[in-house]
């Protein structure tokens, strides 16, 4: 979801994810039992796998573990955070269904099938429905996001800041005389009005009062960053 998304929402995207059902549960005919996902401003939990206690059974299936767990971090971390969370719906599966099971009878292919929709259904409810706040509803899931991904957003701006002005105060290269790079007029001008911006804003939150940075920054729940990575 992160290379589709932007600073703040105009438009929802969502993520079908896929799980497995915990040993010994089956698919249940109602599929709305059959798919997960977070229905307030809670966390929808990364699926859990059972190791073997003994034998060579639970050496292979702790480094199966680590290996999904290397491979898949990045991807389970958003289970958890304001702004994904609400948008994902995972979707359980038996081991003899999806993946490699190239050989599957009629009815479990529909059976996923009515699953797959049953998991559009339930975020088509959740974003246009009214469920917020849980006490008196009168705004929807995609009210709530967007006011989640602002707070979100505003809550790590205090660090990032602090962080450009550390950085600034050590950067003392003549924009006029860059080692690379180099600036065209028109973007050196730009650039100079960025600064002074950003120089602002970094002022503003190192001077505002702790209590109210406090405030401003421990919520949501867990806290995120901003960074720069590649845009693929």
């Amino acid at each position: 979801m992160h290379l589709f998304d932007a600073a703040l929402p105009s438009r929802p995207s969502f993520a079908i994810n896929l799980g497995r059902f915990a040993r010994g549960d089956k698919p249940d005919p109602n599929q709305q039992l059959n798919v997960e996902w977070a229905s307030d401003n809670r966390a929808l939990f990364p699926s859990s796998i059972e190791i073997p206690r003994r034998g060579f059974a639970a050496i292979g299936a702790f480094a199966s573990a680590a290996v999904n767990t290397a491979r898949n971090w990045q991807d389970s971390s958003y289970l958890d955070h304001p702004g994904y969370r609400d948008r994902i719906v995972r979707v359980l599966q038996t081991k003899r269904e999806g993946g490699l099971n190239l050989y599957m009878d009629a009815s479990t292919i529909s059976g996923l099938a009515d699953r797959g929709e049953t998991a559009g259904t339930v975020m088509v409810r959740q974003f246009t429905t009214p469920c917020y706040p849980r006490s008196n509803p009168s705004a929807t899931g995609w009210d709530n996001h967007r006011w989640v991904r602002y707070r979100a957003l505003l809550s790590v701006l205090p660090d990032w800041l602090a962080s450009y002005s550390r950085g600034r105060a050590v950067l003392d290269i003549n924009p006029a005389t860059p080692p690379s790079y180099e600036f065209t007029a028109a973007a050196r001008e730009l650039a100079s009005r960025l600064t002074v911006v950003l120089d602002g804003l970094a002022e503003i939150a190192a001077n505002a009062d702790p209590g109210a940075v406090e405030d401003l920054t421990r919520q949501p729940r867990p806290t995120g960053a901003i960074r720069r990575i590649p845009q693929i």
